[in-house]
């Protein structure tokens, strides 16, 4: 399995969009690496989790697009990042029947974000499965793969004693299947 994490903004050019004053990080060497192993780890129906540039990096892949700057779409009445780039807490709503909610056992729960894109166009194979309360999309899944999820929060920063790692557990488990699957048959056994 295979985990995509955070990081800078991923170069427009990669999905049509305008280069935006909020754009920070950008590597074109990381994009072109990332977008290329996300392809062919989708070709072999690996586990793959997305988290944050993650998430978006998948939806480009599959020939979606990024909302530039969330504030000019969405407004300020969720805040996904601080000014001072910090995660920041606020809900989210986990559509049924999805991993997501399989994994969380739950339809809603707490985030910490700290992103200021969002996924637009969702890609080829694409669902949303979770929003923030202004619309943006939290997370999404794939309807064509065992197991590809991406979510745009940080599951990794919330606090110890939380059910938050059971998305990395969800994945270990997801990759453990995969690689006894994939192993050929002992040899005269």
């Amino acid at each position: 399995g295979l985990i995509f994490p955070g990081g800078g903004d991923i170069n427009p050019q990669h999905y049509g969009g305008d280069d935006h004053d909020a754009n920070y990080g950008i590597c074109h060497e990381r994009d072109h690496f990332e977008l290329e192993l996300a392809r062919a780890a989708l070709e072999r129906d690996l586990p793959v989790m997305c988290v944050c540039r993650g998430m978006q990096l998948l939806n480009v892949a599959l020939g979606g697009d990024l909302i530039a700057h969330i504030p000019d779409v969405y407004g300020t009445s969720v805040v996904h990042r601080t000014p001072e780039v910090q995660a920041i807490a606020h809900p989210v709503s986990i559509a049924a029947g999805s991993h997501l909610e399989r994994v969380y056992r739950a339809t809603a729960t707490t985030v910490q974000s700290v992103h200021h894109q969002a996924v637009g166009r969702l890609g080829e194979g694409l669902e949303a499965v979770a929003w923030a309360s202004d619309g943006v999309v939290e997370a999404i899944e794939s309807a064509r793969h065992g197991f590809v999820v991406g979510v745009q929060w940080h599951p990794e920063l919330d606090a110890p004693g939380t059910d938050e790692l059971t998305l990395f557990d969800e994945l270990v488990e997801r990759s453990r299947l995969y690689a006894a699957a994939s192993s050929p048959a002992p040899a005269g056994g």
